[in-house]
């Protein structure tokens, strides 16, 4: 999906679409496993809280 832009300019910035959200449950042994990735802090944040 394209970014919407106004005028000439994208919204989100090039840079801040490059950097994915992980969510990352940690394990009593010190190991982490990836519960989840996302595009965005909000779409991470859902998903968090769904978890819980």
């Amino acid at each position: 999906m394209a970014p919407i832009n106004k005028g000439d300019t994208p919204i989100m910035p090039y840079k801040k679409r490059l950097r994915p959200w992980i969510l990352v449950r940690l394990l009593p042994n010190l190991q982490r496993v990836v519960v989840g990735r996302f595009r965005s802090w909000s779409d991470a944040e859902g998903h968090l809280r769904a978890i819980k």
